[in-house]
């Protein structure tokens, strides 16, 4: 089966959906192995702050990879970035669960991290070109399907989790994902970004690497929004288990009402904008997120000598606020990134990833080293209080279609 671009263009229409589709199937691949950490933790016999540690190095992948992608894009196209991503992310996913040595650990580790990255910044890119396309308001749903393929995966490996082993699971639903993914991405290739017209040669992509911006206030904001989830990957299964006493059938739970929460923030988010400031929306999702994660991670930690239903309970309800009050935070730091800036949309995506991916490499490492010398639920306070401060850095924009388009 040939994957290059097909020589009659489909209809428009069904691009939008497939769009939608390769962003279900992006998280659907990518997030299947965080509800089996506690299995990945074991098999390579770390401690929680060596662990979390090991995790946090696919950020370094990734940051190398957002320092050059956005330019390749730009100087290539989506299309191929997409294809190359799609042959890489999912076979190293499939790779990494076999591993036994934290070398090795960390060789995929890295490479998973950049290869991530690099999907993430085509299909970013696709996202706001065939926004400006349709002229309607598709990156928080974009993002929204993400986390509903999130959602399932974490769903289907509750199930599997006592039904069949890590490496069975992993490696054939990765080779599954990658087949579908190989699909769609040649249905949407007719109307993929192309290169630029006026694309740099070599000495100028190197010029724009070098001439690296920084809009410290969106950085710092973003982080602030988004590390709640990247500690929720690493953390919410291990601390279900370790910290609250779960059976292993059901430490998926929090995580996924997490998620589920965070889908429908994300797809009710263009319904609130009409009613609601985004400033307003921010300030409240970040104290009533933020606080209630935090309370109910310690509610939980307390409660769990006495029943630990009642702690799943209250954890649960603590990871779902946490999901709804930072739903929409991404998609708008996003938004405003590519209004402030004249450079094209995947440098812009790929020089803010950077900043990001330094700054969520650090917290993470924190984090990690604070569950390893007091405790895991003491660490999560950390991202919990940094979701509370987002109102301090929300972005300026002056209407309502200065964030969608």
């Amino acid at each position: 089966m040939s994957f290059s671009r097909p020589s009659q263009p489909r209809d428009k229409s069904d691009i939008s959906t497939a769009l939608l589709t390769i962003f279900f199937l992006f998280g659907f691949g990518i997030m299947a192995w965080i509800p089996r950490f506690p299995e990945i933790k074991a098999n390579l016999h770390l401690s929680n702050g060596q662990f979390g540690s090991l995790i946090s190095t696919g950020a370094l992948g990734g940051i190398i990879s957002l320092f050059t992608i956005g330019h390749v894009v730009n100087h290539l196209g989506t299309h191929k970035i997409l294809l190359v991503g799609t042959f890489t992310v999912f076979p190293s996913l499939a790779i990494v669960v076999h591993l036994q040595s934290p070398l090795a650990f960390l060789i995929a580790n890295l490479v998973i991290g950049f290869t991530i990255a690099a999907f993430h910044i085509s299909i970013t890119a696709q996202s706001l070109h065939e926004q400006e396309r349709i002229s309607k308001l598709l990156l928080p749903k974009a993002t929204g399907m993400w986390a509903a393929g999130a959602v399932t995966t974490i769903i289907l490996s509750g199930f599997l989790t006592t039904r069949a082993s890590l490496a069975w699971h992993i490696t054939i639903l990765e080779i599954f994902t990658m087949a579908c993914m190989l699909i769609l991405v040649r249905r949407i290739s007719p109307f993929t970004v192309g290169p630029a017209t006026d694309r740099e040669g070599f000495k100028e992509t190197l010029k724009g690497i070098k001439d690296f911006e920084i809009n410290w206030p969106l950085s710092v904001g973003m982080i602030m929004a988004i590390q709640l989830e990247f500690s929720l990957a690493d953390w919410g299964a291990i601390f279900a288990k370790e910290d609250l006493g779960v059976p292993l059938g059901l430490i998926a739970i929090p995580y996924l009402l997490f998620l589920l929460s965070m889908i429908f923030g994300r797809l009710t988010f263009h319904n609130l904008i009409e009613r609601y400031s985004i400033k307003s929306m921010m300030q409240l999702g970040g104290i009533v997120g933020g606080g209630g994660f935090v309370i109910g991670v310690l509610l939980s930690y307390y409660l769990q000598e006495k029943s630990s239903l009642a702690a799943l309970v209250i954890a649960s309800i603590g990871f779902a606020m946490a999901g709804l009050g930072s739903s929409f935070m991404a998609p708008i730091f996003l938004n405003a990134a590519k209004n402030q800036s004249r450079r094209p949309p995947s440098v812009v995506i790929g020089q803010l990833g950077v900043v990001n991916n330094a700054m969520a490499f650090t917290v993470k490492a924190l984090i990690a080293w604070v569950a390893q010398w007091f405790s895991l639920p003491i660490a999560l306070v950390i991202p919990g209080i940094m979701l509370m401060c987002v109102g301090f850095f929300i972005p300026q924009t002056n209407s309502h279609t200065r964030i969608i388009h």
